[in-house]
């Protein structure tokens, strides 16, 4: 089955803006973290972007984080890269999330090669949708 995934990453980067927003976010604090977050996602990987989300604490960031973590999980089971292993991972374990998104699917036998194709996927998906995410927000803010 083939999935296009441009149109979901545009949904999940208007949901994150949305979201951040209707958390009293002003456009300017989300297109802010989303530009940090996706700088951390594409220069250190998965992992660094999961942490750097797990310590954004002040109120705005915080509820930016919360909103782009929530797009981000419906992003993955729309597209049904949310395995099993990923969806006991309560929402408070933000960095244990996509650590977990960087490990090898043991129970599906998944090969090296298939676990890398599946991590570069991923990672392009997510930079995808912030970098949509980051222009929404740039248009509500000059709006």
């Amino acid at each position: 089955m083939l999935i296009n995934l441009e149109p979901l990453a545009a949904l999940a980067a208007n949901n994150i803006v949305d979201s951040s927003i209707a958390q009293n976010a002003k456009a300017n604090d989300a297109e802010n973290i989303v530009t940090k977050s996706l700088g951390v996602l594409t220069e250190q990987g998965i992992y660094a972007f999961g942490l750097f989300l797990a310590t954004r604490k002040r109120g705005q960031d915080h509820s930016v984080a919360t909103s782009i973590d929530n797009a981000l999980r419906k992003l993955l089971k729309d597209t049904k890269f949310l395995t099993d292993n990923l969806t006991n991972i309560p929402k408070s374990e933000i960095a244990e999330f996509y650590r977990e998104i960087t490990a090898e699917n043991k129970s599906k036998n998944e090969s090296s090669v298939d676990a890398l194709r599946r991590i570069l996927l991923i990672k392009q998906m997510f930079e995808t949708t912030l970098t949509y995410a980051r222009y929404a927000a740039k248009a509500r803010k000059d709006n």
